[in-house]
């Protein structure tokens, strides 16, 4: 953007009055533009897009003239190139768009400042609730050693032999005759082929 056609729009927006909040008369944003490349209808258009107003409401563009010290209502493109020309110097402009029923009578608006105005900033409400101080002391060790710490219910000492028994006698097999050998006993299933076979040899040696 070209510095030297380029504008900052200081602009209240001051919805309809049948709608709006009681105390407040605008709320302020901020927007650039280049005054080369701007037209009416799409600044009208790009304002209503972003801050839509109500059914068949009727939106009207005010820019504030310091020498006239009044407002004036800008309606074409040729009347907001005069704005632009009547700022070339500060490079910005205050203006007032309004948003009010077709059978309302427009009353030129006042100049707003912080003295005769009361301003409502554009209102930023967080999508994600913000954490409370609880939940932002909370420990922050990975949960695998969370869990391996004992708890006030949790024994620290090891666990004693009666448990142990219990554990065995929940466990304990019913048929105890067909419990699993050990080790040294495997060799009394094994087949005793050795045997056989020295017995062939020895039929053998005789003949």
């Amino acid at each position: 953007m070209d510095p030297k056609s380029s504008y900052l729009l200081e602009i209240g927006l001051s919805c309809n009055p049948k709608k709006r909040r009681k105390g407040f008369s605008y709320f302020t944003f901020s927007k650039v533009v280049d005054s080369d490349l701007c037209n009416f209808k799409d600044l009208v258009g790009e304002i209503v897009d972003k801050y839509p107003h109500g059914y068949q409401e009727v939106v009207h563009v005010f820019y504030y003239d310091g020498v006239k010290k009044c407002m004036l209502e800008v309606t074409t493109d040729q009347e907001l190139l005069e704005m632009f020309s009547k700022h070339i110097d500060n490079k910005v402009v205050r203006m007032i768009i309004t948003y009010t029923d077709p059978a309302d009578d427009v009353p030129i608006p006042e100049c707003y400042t912080p003295e005769n105005s009361d301003l409502l900033d554009i209102p930023c409400t967080p999508s994600m609730p913000c954490p409370s101080l609880a939940a932002a002391s909370q420990s922050t060790e990975p949960i695998s050693s969370q869990h391996t710490k004992p708890t006030a219910s949790q024994p620290t000492e090891p666990r004693t032999n009666e448990s142990n028994d219990d554990d065995d006698e929940c466990l304990a097999n019913p048929e105890p005759q067909n419990e699993h050998v050990g080790v040294d006993d495997e060799a009394l299933y094994l087949p005793a082929h050795k045997t056989h076979v020295g017995e062939e040899c020895d039929s053998e040696s005789d003949s």
